[in-house]
């Protein structure tokens, strides 16, 4: 009986332990998102969207002109949302790297208790 109460305890204690975790990462993305939405954007500022751009690899640009080499709407289409795909997807990267504290900064050190 003993052996079943503790394997429920550790169970329980492995659930929680899941659970807080799973809310921890969410609370991260929601405030990832909420940085990107005011810092960068939709509506994209302009000066992001050259940064952006700028740091583009080249798959990503060819994709992009093949997408609008269709002269159709739904090449153009295409295009929109693989390049808007794109600026999200960097905004995000960047707002990742400005949240993650450096190594060898301040804010990296663990405090000392």
């Amino acid at each position: 009986m003993k052996a079943n109460a503790s394997t429920a305890c550790w169970a329980h204690t492995a659930a929680s332990s899941h659970a807080s975790s799973e809310g921890h990462e969410q609370y991260l993305a929601e405030y990832l998102d909420a940085y990107v939405l005011e810092n960068y954007g939709p509506p994209w500022v302009a000066e992001f969207i050259q940064e952006a751009l700028h740091d583009m690899p080249y798959r990503v640009a060819q994709q992009i002109a093949i997408d609008g080499e269709k002269q159709c709407p739904k090449g153009l289409e295409s295009m929109g949302i693989t390049l808007d795909a794109w600026i999200g997807g960097y905004a995000r990267m960047r707002a990742t790297q400005v949240l993650t504290p450096r190594p060898g900064s301040l804010a990296s050190r663990k405090p000392c208790f």
